[in-house]
């Protein structure tokens, strides 16, 4: 799977676009590693 990579106004932060639905609309928050 190709995964194409964005910006944000948060330097702590990266969206990920990987060009196919992945979480059926969902969004997710990974604040840590684990």
């Amino acid at each position: 799977m190709f995964i194409q990579t964005e910006t944000t106004p948060n330097p702590d932060a990266i969206k990920f676009i990987p060009g196919q639905a992945v979480t059926q609309g969902n969004t997710y928050d990974y604040r840590t590693a684990d």
